[in-house]
């Protein structure tokens, strides 16, 4: 028995974005707290995208799949600090790049997004 395969739809969907939502490429300034390496801190950073599940951001401190930290927009005091994981580090070893997903509900960045499309 011989086993066939559509291959142009494999590519295709290899090639297509299966995050959950639709990236906005805006910069926040944001705070985010943690644990790294054992030791607390916090740190002022901005965004580099943001949806409505989550983030992209720089940061100096190294962080693992799946630690939690807390964030907050800069300037939106008034919402409080969000909790988000984060699912993908990348860079080092003096600047790291996270992604994180939002833990909440909650419209962290203060905008609508636009609706994800279904096929």
């Amino acid at each position: 028995m011989t086993a066939t395969s559509n291959w142009q739809k494999v590519v295709t969907e290899v090639k297509a974005d299966r995050r959950r939502g639709k990236r906005v490429g805006i910069t926040y300034p944001i705070t985010i707290r943690g644990i790294s390496r054992g030791e607390y801190f916090a740190e002022e950073t901005r965004t580099i995208n943001v949806s409505e599940q989550g983030c992209c951001f720089e940061t100096t401190h190294h962080l693992n799949r799946g630690d939690i930290i807390s964030l907050e927009v800069r300037g939106r005091v008034h919402l409080g600090p969000s909790t988000f994981e984060v699912m993908r580090t990348a860079g080092g070893p003096d600047r790291w790049v996270i992604g994180a997903m939002l833990l909440e509900t909650a419209n962290v960045w203060g905008m609508s997004f636009p609706q994800q499309k279904t096929a």
